[in-house]
């Protein structure tokens, strides 16, 4: 009857105490949930130098997020191997929501493809909105003769690798985006690389180099200039700045597109609350003039796409570079 009761009596301490410590436990997991977020400055890494497109997307955007966040968006600046020194330290980063990525096609979806990185673009990531496509284009120095795709192509299959194409650099964006022009229309040309689209548009200019593909904002001023002349958009719309220009595939190369994209990324494992805190803010200043002109100024049209949608567009863009880097046996 003694153990009866000694056992009885233990298990109304236990009981007791669980009864005690369950409020307790509640009061803790609200206050979880239910922790403000963000409570100081967020800091936003690019890692392209300042005064690129870029740079001044992620600008233009800090500055419209910032009130719909309540916090300060401090652009963090961490250029170097192309875009993968500050993606490197995105993924790296505590997964609190303070430290975000404005990522881009090369690091993510490009370079894992041909050298060793140190981030799995699958694994070390939280994507949560691709903001803006960058308008591309395909430009030619204008003694070259082809004026459109069609003309092109019948020339590089007339004159193959005699025809130089110039690029910002072996596996960039813009290098990957003329061999998949290469592939798709069955053409040839020698591919030379520079440190940058300034210095490659300049020798464009100069006929150093018969054509390449390149941003509309890097290559506005010698196109106004008369130094280059525009044979096609390379994205899936036309670009703003050049309506009457028509697409790679318009012009006859069908399923041909090339989206050059910024985008907002976490580490991995950010938290979902955070995530969809900070896609709500970019939902409610799409609108916003200032945003939109900041943009079209650098060549850009808005996405703000869902988390989910960027994530598809992500592996899309991965598996499709992927295919071509094994394919046409590239590397750096």
């Amino acid at each position: 009857m003694n153990d009866q009761q000694d056992r009885g009596r233990a298990r109304r301490r236990i009981l007791t105490g669980m009864a005690a410590a369950t409020p307790l436990a509640i009061a803790a997991s609200v206050g979880v949930a239910q922790t403000a977020w963000p409570v100081r400055p967020i800091r936003v890494i690019v890692p392209f130098p300042p005064g690129g497109a870029t740079d001044n997307v992620a600008r233009v955007l800090a500055r419209s997020l910032s009130p719909a966040l309540g916090q300060p968006i401090v652009i963090d600046n961490k250029a170097g191997a192309n875009g993968r020194l500050g993606t490197e330290l995105a993924a790296q980063a505590p997964a609190d929501g303070y430290t975000l990525l404005f990522g881009g096609i090369g690091a993510l979806t490009i370079a894992p493809h041909l050298e060793k990185v140190p981030y799995d673009p699958a694994r070390d990531f939280t994507p949560i909105s691709c903001i803006v496509y960058y308008d591309s284009v395909l430009v030619a120095h204008p003694g070259f003769a082809p004026n459109n795709v069609p003309e092109l192509i019948d020339h590089l299959k007339r004159h193959g690798s005699r025809v130089n194409y110039a690029s910002s650099g072996t596996g960039g964006p813009y290098h990957m985006a003329f061999e998949l022009f290469k592939a798709m229309a069955g053409v040839d040309a020698t591919h030379v690389p520079y440190k940058g689209d300034g210095l490659a548009i300049v020798d464009l200019a100069a006929g150093n180099v018969q054509c390449m593909i390149t941003s509309t904002s890097a290559a506005m001023p010698q196109i106004r200039a008369g130094r280059v002349k525009v044979l096609a958009s390379i994205g899936s719309r036309r670009t703003a700045l050049f309506p009457d220009v028509a697409t790679v595939e318009e012009q006859g190369l069908k399923g041909y597109a090339v989206e050059s994209w910024g985008g907002l990324i976490g580490p991995a494992g950010l938290p979902p609350r955070v995530v969809e805190t900070l896609h709500e803010a970019v939902v409610r200043v799409a609108t916003e003039p200032a945003l939109r002109e900041g943009m079209q100024a650098q060549g850009g049209a808005w996405v703000g796409s869902r988390p989910g949608e960027f994530t598809a567009f992500l592996k899309s863009e991965y598996d499709k570079w992927g295919r071509l880097i094994r394919e046409r046996r590239l590397s750096t």
